[in-house]
């Protein structure tokens, strides 16, 4: 987990003033929306899944959100992160606001590219 986050309780040494959400389970969105939703990350992506890079989970009323991982909580397969969109339909969520969910919500993964810059 990365200690450089603001928000850290002293007492369970977790991040905090982080909202928790429920989004749709990744494999019962793909199994209702297989065009939209498959291929889902592998378990191997998931767990190689870092900060910054950006994933987009999403909830039944067909709104996906795009959240930048912040830190990420290997025991429990929690992750941390800062919602970056626009959300229309999920009241009570926002640009810029910080959740947590857990890593079999996720049904996509965009990931950094560094190596992009090396190839001129």
């Amino acid at each position: 987990m990365n200690k450089n986050l603001q928000h850290l309780n002293t007492r369970t040494n977790k991040p905090s003033k982080f909202k928790k959400i429920e989004p749709t389970v990744a494999l019962d969105l793909a199994k209702h929306r297989p065009d939209k939703y498959l291929p889902l990350p592998s378990n191997k992506e998931l767990e190689l899944l870092n900060i910054d890079e950006m994933v987009m989970v999403g909830f039944c009323n067909r709104e996906d959100v795009w959240i930048t991982v912040e830190a990420l909580d290997d025991n429990n397969g929690t992750v941390y992160g800062k919602i970056v969109g626009n959300v229309i339909k999920m009241q009570g969520l926002q640009r810029g606001q910080r959740v947590q969910f857990e890593k079999r919500h996720i049904v996509s993964i965009k990931y950094n590219d560094d190596d992009d810059d090396d190839d001129e």
